[in-house]
């Protein structure tokens, strides 16, 4: 068997993007999974294949790459190499300056599952059929039956659904056909649109419609492009889950956590002398309100029949505002009228699938990043919100917050129904459960805490009253003159990433 190269592409975009902009990161390839630097974990999965002879790794500043990783040993397989411009381009420069032979395994940095048995049983499988190019996919039926809260971009076929693994294996020269092809496309802002007609408005119609067979459709993906092009499923699921995402790297790290490849622990937070920092959620953590676009979110998904009383739900706010409904009857109210009475385990998996796409694209990244910082010094973080307990507690989940304090939903022979149990957790209310909750840790005489609250709104103003670092976010006029009053106080513009953020 041929010796094998690897180019592992590790450059950066030119806009950072909500992922690198939470981590305080130009380079994706260089944001921590389970402890490590992203790249270092199909790196070491590479590098310890018997068939591989040499990785390079191609970025736009390599040097950099190579100092921040010199302290992990990524083995004397290892070349640092300077991209050019697009990943086409990039390719065949390498392929051309350094001269290589074939064949050829292209992968990405944030393959972050990708295991030294996956290499070999795409290698095995490529190898057996005569195509010029081989691409690792996974099927659906697999990914969801591992991942059933995955998201994924799939590839639809009249006889399977497909996402791709981010691993090629170029074996033969005329794979540069299909590289040059790919070239053509690749820097055009209506690439896609340029590729489907290239490919024939019948082959894009049927495609669309899932009349295709994969089959047909790699036969005629070869037939334009001038090489031959072949998929190959790969029977572990995981390797389909790059780090592509935020919810993307937090499923990376449980997979990781399960097969003890984590390097690196909080400590239990009654081992620290630690602060105590809470957090509001809506237009803190998030750039906009949950509650309302989850209803729309749940409705649209599972009854769409009930966005016939939107006129209904503007009314109910229009009340709202003059004073003929308070906020537990509105928030009662629109629940019965957009969601009605479902059942605990349906209303969670659908608001489950809610949170993970907010989190991938509606909070400010400073928020993730702010977290993760006082998560390094073992802080006790709480998250304290007017939003019902089943939405809040998965937020925490995600982000890793250890008490969430939040109104309780009403809850009756195992459905959820229009109803508050208690106050909703909002103004004076909110601070009254906090201190139900988690009172003795914040007076403890014992062990003195700094108390930190990071809110939007002025409604917070009797919770951070209590505080000795009180933080407003992007805040309300009212909030933001209160804040400046206190000499303890601190204003945030989250707005514009990696400007602000407080942690000491």
């Amino acid at each position: 068997m041929q010796p094998i190269t690897v180019l592992l592409l590790a450059g950066h975009r030119s806009t950072p993007g909500l992922l690198c902009d939470a981590y305080h990161e130009k380079y994706k390839s260089l944001i921590p999974v389970a402890g490590l630097p992203m790249i270092l974990h199909p790196l070491k999965s590479l590098a310890a294949h018997t068939r591989v002879a040499e990785i390079l790794v191609l970025a736009q500043e390599p040097e950099k790459l190579h100092k921040a990783l010199s302290g992990h040993q990524p083995g004397n397989k290892v070349r640092f190499v300077k991209s050019s411009g697009s990943i086409a381009n990039t390719v065949l420069s390498c392929i051309n300056d350094y001269k290589l032979n074939y064949p050829i395994l292209i992968t990405t940095a944030d393959n972050c599952l990708l295991g030294v048995e996956d290499i070999e049983e795409f290698l095995d499988k490529a190898y057996k059929d005569p195509s010029d190019i081989s691409v690792a996919f996974a099927s659906k039926q697999n990914v969801l039956a591992a991942f059933p809260q995955v998201r994924r971009t799939w590839i639809p076929f009249r006889d399977t659904e497909l996402t791709g693994c981010n691993l090629f294996l170029l074996k033969s020269e005329r794979s540069g056909e299909l590289i040059r092809f790919w070239q053509t496309y690749e820097n055009s802002p209506k690439k896609f649109l340029k590729l489907a007609m290239a490919l024939g408005p019948g082959f894009f119609w049927n495609f669309i419609r899932k009349k295709l067979t994969m089959s047909e459709a790699f036969s005629r993906l070869s037939t334009i492009a001038g090489a031959t092009v072949s998929p190959v499923l790969l029977d572990n699921p995981q390797v389909s889950i790059d780090a592509d995402k935020y919810t993307d790297i937090l499923q990376i790290d449980q997979v990781l956590n399960k097969t003890g490849k984590v390097y690196s622990q909080r400590l239990p937070f009654e081992e620290t002398n630690g602060p105590v920092v809470i957090f509001d959620l809506d237009r803190t953590i998030t750039r906009r309100g949950t509650y309302t676009p989850f209803l729309a979110y749940y409705a649209l998904n599972k009854q769409p029949w009930r966005l016939l009383f939107a006129p209904i739900i503007v009314i109910l706010m229009l009340c709202y505002v003059l004073k003929l409904l308070d906020r537990k009857q509105l928030k009662s109210s629109m629940f019965g009228l957009l969601i009605g009475k479902p059942g605990q385990k349906e209303l969670e998996n659908v608001c489950q699938a809610f949170v993970d796409e907010t989190l991938d694209k509606h909070v400010y990244p400073e928020a993730l990043y702010t977290i993760r910082e006082w998560q390094k010094k073992n802080a006790r973080l709480v998250l304290a919100t007017a939003s019902y307990d089943w939405m809040a507690t998965l937020f925490a989940s995600r982000l890793m917050i250890d008490t969430v304090i939040a109104t309780r939903s009403f809850v009756k022979n195992g459905k959820v129904v229009a109803g508050v149990v208690g106050e909703n957790c909002y103004g004076q209310a909110k601070r009254t459960m906090i201190y139900n909750a988690i009172g003795p840790l914040l007076n403890s005489v014992d062990h003195p805490r700094d108390i930190w609250f990071y809110t939007d709104h002025h409604s917070d103003i009797p919770m951070l009253s209590s505080c000795n670092h009180p933080v407003g976010v992007n805040t309300t006029h009212k909030l933001a003159n209160w804040i400046k009053s206190r000499p303890d106080g601190l204003l945030l513009d989250w707005y514009t990433p990696r400007t602000q953020f407080a942690v000491k």
